[in-house]
């Protein structure tokens, strides 16, 4: 694909009439070449949490952390992939109409991607390239994206949730509620 298409979503709440009031936005832009999803977040950010955390550990229950949900039509799974702003990473594989029920069980040992993380003042970065061939989906011009955000405050409580999906309640699971992006049709 020359000039592959791109896309710009925003952060929001759209389970809330009106956005919680420490709701910091940002975006996430992505696209698609012959063989890698290239996904870019920006996020505002006035309490970044730099804590390292090892490979899959559940960081999202204590620090800032972006997720990306990726499916793909005719799939029988998703992926839900976290970077923390110190580049911890945690990946998870389900399988559609599973039990999600305990982590442990949703693990993907093997790194499916590469990320970087860029922290500036106020705000920091996140930049991942997910092979689509590690992925396992079946040939399939159309996948299932949404992303998520966890914005903890320096005051440590409760994190401010936000998506790029349109959940009527906050789940990111609720995969009806994905955006469909149909690569095909994109002109360049």
């Amino acid at each position: 694909m020359s000039d592959p298409c791109k896309w710009k979503w925003p952060f929001g709440q759209h389970w809330n009439n009106i956005p919680e009031p420490r709701f910091q936005p940002g975006f996430v832009e992505f696209t698609q070449t012959d063989s890698d999803l290239l996904i870019e977040a920006s996020l505002q950010d006035h309490a970044i949490n730099l804590s390292r955390y090892p490979l899959n550990y559940p960081a999202f229950l204590e620090c800032d952390t972006f997720e990306a949900f990726l499916g793909a039509e005719g799939a029988g799974h998703y992926y839900e992939f976290h970077v923390t702003p110190s580049n911890s990473i945690l990946q998870l594989r389900f399988e559609i109409g599973g039990e999600r029920g305990d982590l442990v069980n949703h693990l993907v040992q093997e790194k499916l991607f590469s990320s970087h993380v860029l922290l500036q003042d106020s705000s920091w970065n996140v930049e991942l390239c997910v092979p689509l061939s590690a992925l396992g989906f079946p040939p399939s011009p159309c996948l299932r994206l949404s992303f998520g955000r966890y914005d903890y405050s320096a005051d440590g409580g409760q994190p401010v949730i936000s998506s790029t999906s349109p959940h009527q309640v906050c789940n990111f699971h609720r995969i009806e509620e994905w955006q469909v992006v149909d690569f095909k049709k994109c002109s360049p």
